[in-house]
């Protein structure tokens, strides 16, 4: 096991709510999935979506600048969107997972480190052609998400298509 997880694993939403608070007060757009606005607020800017169900969540990271997530679900789902992604692990399996992906691209993989995520997703932001790169590595894996699948095959198994 990584020898980070158990303390990353409790420090990341806090690490993750403050570099959304970073991006949202460098005026720009900021959604968390999967978590409520923590206690006192969080920042005004943020909009804190709480959980969502898997088409809303995709439809979310498919129109996404940049995601910053963990290495873990939210970590293929964006590859899957094709979106450039700035990822940190916060569990055991996640730092492989995350080098692997790093190496082939469309991913910029750090550390659990407030002020490394922000700068590497501001920059990110900032950067056009260097976002759109990394976009395109995303899409060059050929992942597609399973989630409009899954849901025609409910519909067709329920008489609804």
């Amino acid at each position: 096991p990584h020898p980070n997880a158990a303390a990353n694993a409790q420090r990341a939403p806090a690490i993750y709510d403050a570099v959304a608070a970073r991006l949202a007060d460098a005026g720009h757009a900021v959604a968390v999935a999967g978590r409520e606005a923590p206690d006192g607020g969080g920042a005004s800017a943020v909009h804190w979506c709480g959980r969502l169900p898997p088409h809303e969540l995709a439809a979310l990271l498919g129109a996404a600048r940049v995601v910053v997530t963990n290495g873990g679900d939210t970590l293929l789902q964006s590859l899957a969107c094709g979106r450039p992604t700035v990822a940190a692990p916060i569990a055991a399996d996640q730092p492989a997972r995350l080098g692997k992906c790093a190496a082939r691209g469309g991913v910029v993989a750090l550390d659990l480190d407030e002020d490394a995520l922000a700068r590497a997703a501001l920059d990110l932001l900032a950067d056009d052609a260097r976002r759109e790169r990394l976009a395109a590595e995303a899409r060059a894996y050929g992942l597609t998400s399973g989630i409009a699948i899954a849901l025609d095959a409910f519909g067709a198994l329920l008489g609804r298509r």
